[in-house]
């Protein structure tokens, strides 16, 4: 028994290469064993002979079966493949055996030779950059925090993976936890380890040799890569970085999370930390990371704008101006994401050269519709007055909300960008006025709005469908086709606030002249008075003025780009942030 046991073991050992092997113990291993090895060092040594430096090899020099093994011996342990082989009995030239030492130890001191010669595919200088940066900090085990800012779509992922590869090919031997987060599981973290899978399957020096174990890690040799979501209520406590700790999104990251569950990962063995991601409203983990950075150690401050990648990327640059005109320069998104501008988390919504595209209009106020023409409605729902208000100066208009409805005459065929010409024609205004009608038949702002549509015929409208507003939206959509009952949400919200200033950019809106009535002067305003917030680092939302005052009319001006969706369908490409513009005659930042 204990013989036939000792038969079985030795018939599944692996054979080893070691002085003094025979080629019966060789024999023995599986054809296809063989036929794998010969696959791999063969695509290895194609690489090679693509190289200026090196001729084809010659039918004396090609690989031998039984010189497989050793050869994937210098492989898989890199740094003693040359004293493997000549350790190795029978291998006569190790004229191959060299070759493949030298091409390996390029590739792991090399990242530009590693992608360009092994992948086939493009290593930029910004990402080669950052990528020797964060490799020296992870050699010396520095503890330092790395940022790398870069415009959207151009760099951190791909830098990211390859990192993630490199760690698992450098730390096969003597193990190491390299961990990646992102802010959300699905998709983002999903689509970053399908991404290091990907290149695991390309890498040669791996061979597609790699584990899955648990869901959300990957093993290659005894070398792990770790993949963990940092919302706020992912349980990620234990877990311990050896190698590095890669925070995505960085700027998205909740602080008290980072700082209590991710920054202590990195303690124990004084791992570097790499932040990715871009400029946000100077209240996020990534900004505060740079200032600390740019006051003891600048260097550590990677940044890529976008206009870098224009220079680098001529499809880039031209999407990128596209993305511009679409937006306008001074669109918080261009600035943030592309042009890596940090903004500040309060302040005025609309410029003066905003207001001034506004009111720089020649039509006058129309009070009905004009033949052959065609109209959009925006209505932002106010409650009626409370009777049991005791404060007199919360009764005046000036204090209480209102209920506000934009006309929009729209040219469809004059395009811009795919936004069409819009040019508000009447402001209906009113404040305190009953949702139904009065008791003594006076009509409610229910009778009074469809009244309104029926008047003006609008192609699309837009209703606030919020609190009170809920019932007057149902109920117009109900009697008028093409309202929308709008729930707005703070993504929406966001996105109408950004849509808006994309119009006004593009010179598609344009208000009245002015005709001396309370509506207009209100308008300018609000327009004038009118701040915005960031929260969560990226949504925009409009607030009230200091003291006094406030913005209904300016509300409602932002739902015509939701109204826009519906009449135009290509205007709801204005949502996707913007790829910015070439500017030649700037630096370059690395080298």
């Amino acid at each position: 028994m204990a013989k036939n046991k000792k038969k079985c073991g030795r018939r599944t050992k692996k054979p080893g290469i070691t002085p003094g092997v025979n080629e019966h113990d060789i024999a023995q291993i599986n054809i296809e064993h063989f036929k794998a090895y010969q696959l791999l060092i063969q695509k290895i040594i194609d690489h090679l002979c693509r190289l200026d430096e090196l001729s084809q090899p010659t039918d004396e020099d090609k690989i031998k079966p039984l010189d497989i093994l050793r050869l994937s011996s210098s492989l898989s342990i890199a740094q003693k493949g040359q004293r493997l082989a000549r350790q190795m009995d029978n291998i006569g030239d190790d004229s191959q055996a060299n070759r493949l030492e030298s091409l390996v130890e390029r590739a792991l001191s090399d990242v530009v030779f590693h992608r360009t010669t092994l992948y086939n595919l493009p290593l930029f200088p910004p990402q080669a950059e950052a990528i020797s940066l964060i490799e020296e900090h992870i050699t010396n085990k520095t503890g330092k925090v790395i940022t790398v800012r870069s415009a959207r779509q151009t760099m951190k992922n791909e830098c990211s993976a390859m990192l993630c590869v490199r760690a698992l090919i450098n730390y096969r031997e003597q193990g190491g936890t390299y961990i990646r987060t992102a802010p959300t599981w699905k998709p983002q973290m999903i689509n970053s380890k399908q991404r290091v899978e990907k290149f695991l399957k390309m890498d040669p020096l791996i061979n597609n040799d790699y584990k899955r174990r648990e869901g959300f890690i990957l093993e290659h040799g005894q070398a792990q890569l770790v993949f963990l979501s940092t919302d706020k209520g992912a349980n990620v406590v234990g877990s311990t970085a050896s190698i590095a700790l890669d925070i995505d999104e960085a700027h998205k990251v909740d602080k008290g999370k980072f700082e209590e569950d991710f920054g202590p990962m990195a303690a124990y063995h004084n791992v570097p930390i790499i932040m990715w991601g871009v400029a946000a409203d100077k209240q996020d983990l990534l900004y505060e990371y740079v200032q600390h950075n740019q006051e003891h150690n600048p260097e550590l401050n990677l940044s890529y704008p976008a206009h870098i990648w224009c220079e680098l990327l001529p499809q880039y640059a031209r999407h990128y101006e596209e993305r511009l005109r679409k937006l306008g320069a001074d669109h918080p998104v261009i600035l943030t994401q592309y042009d890596l501008v940090d903004v500040d988390t309060l302040g005025g919504y609309l410029k003066a050269h905003h207001i001034s595209n506004l009111l720089n209009a020649e039509h006058q106020r129309y009070a009905a519709p004009r033949d052959g023409r065609e109209y959009i409605v925006s209505i932002d729902i106010a409650g009626e007055a409370e009777a049991e208000e005791d404060d007199p100066a919360k009764k005046s208009r000036g204090a209480r909300d209102s209920t506000v409805a934009l006309v929009f005459e729209i040219e469809p065929g004059n395009l811009r960008n795919d936004y069409p010409a819009c040019r508000l024609v009447d402001i209906y205004w009113w404040t305190g006025k009953s949702l139904g009608d009065e008791p003594s038949g006076l009509p409610g702002q229910q009778s009074s709005l469809l009244k309104l549509l029926k008047l003006w015929r609008p192609k699309a409208a837009v209703v606030d469908a919020r609190g009170v507003g809920e019932q007057i939206a149902k109920y117009l959509a109900k009697h008028y086709p093409g309202v929308t009952a709008y729930a707005a949400d703070s993504n929406s919200v966001s996105q109408d606030c950004y849509g808006l200033l994309a119009l006004i950019n593009n010179e598609r809106l344009k208000i009245f002249r002015n005709d001396d009535s309370a509506e207009y002067a209100e308008l300018c305003r609000q327009l004038k008075s009118c701040r915005y917030e960031i929260k969560g680092h990226d949504k925009m939302r409009l607030i009230k003025p200091a003291g006094s005052g406030h913005i209904d009319m300016l509300k409602a001006l932002t739902y015509l780009y939701r109204a826009l969706m519906h009449f135009v369908p290509a205007a709801i490409s204005g949502l996707e942030p913007p790829k910015g513009w070439y500017r030649s005659n700037r630096k370059r930042v690395w080298g």
